[in-house]
């Protein structure tokens, strides 16, 4: 291959765009560090956004927490041996509230996660048809 001032130019100009590429990484990894913190934060969704997070939360939980129903008193007959009545099953307010809180940050964080994806997947859409500018495009 002959090396044409062409191809010197082209070299130098790859080179360069190399160099500014390897420049701008560590700021990019640092920003990208930075949003990953933030979509896992649920303190930064709920500065945010704190009405919608309520009201999720509020649905959640009226879904999660069972209704009280009408217990009616039933009289058993006990046996010749003399059982003990079963007790009934105990239900754990802990559980039900843990329940509710992972329901909801699930959701957000499946909310947060599209949102970002999308926003990711539209600015290197729009990024595709600018091959010939001279700054740096992240692929």
């Amino acid at each position: 291959m002959a090396n044409t001032l062409a191809t010197r130019k082209q070299s130098e100009a790859i080179r360069h765009q190399m160099q500014v590429i390897r420049t701008a990484l560590p700021h990019d990894v640092d920003a990208a560090r930075a949003q990953a913190h933030d979509l896992l934060d649920w303190r930064y969704h709920m500065r945010k956004n704190p009405w919608p997070l309520l009201t999720v939360a509020s649905i959640v939980g009226y879904i999660v927490v069972p209704a009280k129903t009408n217990r009616q008193t039933v009289v058993h007959t006990r046996s010749a041996v003399n059982e003990p009545a079963p007790s009934p099953p105990k239900k754990s307010m802990l559980g039900g509230v843990m329940g509710a809180v992972f329901t909801l940050a699930l959701r957000s964080g499946m909310t947060m996660a599209t949102r970002q994806l999308s926003q990711v997947l539209t600015s290197r859409a729009s990024g595709f048809g600018s091959h010939n500018s001279t700054t740096p495009q992240a692929f």
